[in-house]
């Protein structure tokens, strides 16, 4: 969205037809499309269906909610063929908790019912397509 608003020339809104919007979050990349520095505040973060990762610094984690995390240090193996997640489980967690942190707030997902150390709750990845808290919570 940033970068939409960006090369139209447009603003993010406040409010919406009487209803206050969230904050944008993201930045553009309009600046890396002329070449320049991307600076980012925060992870890049994303969701697709089931599917879910974050990149931090170097690392990039993803995964199908079933599966577990893979790790893969884009500095050494930009094209993710090896998997460093068993031998750093440490910085799986990090970025684990950082994921499940932007998640609760971008996506605005009940933190009562996705709590990320708890398996069931893991599962609802799976089972639902996050909703907004004003479509209604996942059942």
């Amino acid at each position: 969205m940033p970068t939409l608003i960006d090369l139209s020339g447009g603003t993010y809104p406040s409010e919406f037809n009487g209803v206050e919007m969230k904050p944008l979050v993201g930045v553009s990349m309009v600046p890396a499309f002329r070449g320049e520095p991307l600076v980012r505040k925060m992870p890049l973060y994303f969701r697709y269906g089931a599917g879910r990762g974050l990149i931090m610094e170097h690392w990039k984690i993803v995964s199908n909610a079933r599966s577990p995390w893979g790790l893969y240090d884009l500095s050494k193996d930009p094209a993710e063929t090896t998997n460093l997640a068993e031998k750093n489980p440490e910085i799986v967690s990090r970025l684990d908790q950082e994921w499940w942190h932007i998640a609760r707030d971008v996506e605005q997902l009940p933190a009562s019912q996705l709590n990320p150390n708890n398996d069931k709750n893991r599962n609802l990845l799976d089972e639902v397509e996050f909703k907004i808290l004003s479509q209604g919570e996942p059942d």
